[in-house]
């Protein structure tokens, strides 16, 4: 039995064992999870026991470590995170792309800007690399 692929996954079942794979068909071991979580850019939000969050692969797998005090889904390859109430933007490796130095960001990237508020309530945008676009 081979069940239609639901966020990138498929259930299969094969004399009698279950598993998942995903659309590569690369095996990946069952989790009744996968039927919670969404998986953006191949990663998922996990939080650890001292309610910090990380990243997991969809095999599980913690592969961005648990050090955000909260973390957004990605997308546009890029992940909001806030570290100590600052705000910034990290990569699909945990690489920091746009540092924790901002009050407030959008929860992602639209057209490849983000809206952001700093110092003194400046309101702009910024680009991917962080550079800067200030509304006066």
């Amino acid at each position: 039995m081979v069940c239609p692929f639901q966020k990138g996954i498929a259930f299969v079942e094969l004399n009698e064992n279950g598993f998942c794979i995903d659309k590569t068909g690369e095996k990946i071991p069952y989790s009744e999870d996968f039927e919670e979580e969404e998986f953006y850019d191949g990663l998922t939000t996990d939080i650890s026991d001292d309610h910090l969050y990380g990243f997991k692969n969809k095999a599980g797998k913690l592969v961005i470590p648990h050090k955000f005090d909260h973390a957004y889904n990605f997308s546009e390859g890029m992940a909001l995170v806030c570290i100590d109430d600052k705000y910034g933007f990290i990569d699909t490796t945990g690489k920091p792309v746009v540092p924790c130095i901002y009050d407030m960001l959008t929860d992602n990237f639209s057209g490849g800007l983000a809206l952001v508020e700093y110092e003194d309530d400046m309101a702009g945008y910024i680009d991917k690399n962080g550079t800067q676009f200030w509304e006066d």
